[in-house]
């Protein structure tokens, strides 16, 4: 278990890599590509494996970084849904109706995502994430994060 400062820093270096996905992909909402996109970022976290894994593979993880509220059934085909705005509506809280792709535990996660509510012509496609733990020592991971998409899904 980590110290408060811990898990400051671990939560911290995880929002990077969401934050920085973010910004990846408005920059790719705004180029013209007729070729598949991808964002991809890596992060050091200062955590071991099973903390880490814990943070992206449980609805309690996600929201220490991530989201307000989630639903995670770790399985494949199961829920992986997170609600940025949970008081609102179904189908206007975030991402809705995702699911486990893949997983390689403690190592890999692959869930599908879908567009945000104010794109709803675009909502019911789908583009994968894939989350990556690599081992760096007993106590850092290297957490590997990748976006694809297809520029057509989020054409406006």
């Amino acid at each position: 278990m980590f110290d408060m400062r811990g898990e400051k820093a671990m939560n911290r270096n995880l929002q990077s890599i969401i934050a920085l996905g973010i910004l990846a992909l408005g920059m790719n909402l705004m180029a013209e590509a007729a070729t598949p996109q991808w964002i991809e970022h890596t992060a050091i976290v200062p955590a071991d494996q099973e903390a880490v894994w814990q943070r992206w593979t449980t609805s309690a993880g996600l929201t220490t970084f991530f989201s307000r509220a989630s639903n995670v059934e770790l399985k494949v085909g199961g829920d992986y849904e997170i609600f940025f705005f949970p008081d609102n509506p179904p189908g206007s809280r975030g991402a809705e109706g995702t699911r486990v792709m893949a997983i390689e535990a403690p190592h890999r996660l692959a869930f599908d995502w879908d567009a945000p509510p104010k794109w709803p012509a675009q909502r019911g496609q789908r583009t994968m994430v894939e989350v990556r733990l690599l081992a760096i020592g007993d106590t850092t991971k290297a957490v590997s994060y990748t976006h694809l998409t297809l520029p057509t899904i989020y054409s406006v």
